[in-house]
């Protein structure tokens, strides 16, 4: 199945699928009080936030530069986009660093590993 990442009229379809997708600790949303004779309250909000580490080693540079592209029309991560998945599983993420971050480790070829979280609707 092929990897997508799709941002309003824009689709990246890398040549090959991500070497591994590892995911990261699923977290809850909520927010932590303290009160005024110090102890603590914990509010729940019954949302689990996953995020997910995809790394493709050895990549060309035109998949490095359509990366790149990409990144930079989502604005880093400011926009939504949709990734769906090697399982054909779409899910609505945010690209989590700030910085395109790409190690050349060759001729025509490079790593890299993004980090997305997904964002659950309200």
């Amino acid at each position: 199945m092929a990897v997508t990442f799709v941002f309003s009229a824009t689709t990246l379809t890398p040549t090959r699928a991500y070497d591994a997708r590892v995911p990261m600790p699923r977290s809850r949303a909520g927010a932590t009080q303290r009160l005024l004779g110090g102890s603590m309250v914990r509010s729940d909000w019954g949302l689990e936030i996953a995020s997910y580490r995809l790394t493709w080693t050895r990549i060309s540079k035109a998949d490095h530069d359509a990366f790149l592209a990409f990144w930079r029309l989502v604005g880093g991560s400011l926009e939504l986009f949709v990734f769906t998945d090697i399982h054909a599983v779409a899910h609505t993420v945010r690209w989590v660093s700030e910085s395109f971050d790409a190690e050349e480790i060759g001729s025509d070829a490079y790593s890299l590993t993004i980090e997305l979280r997904e964002e659950v609707a309200s």
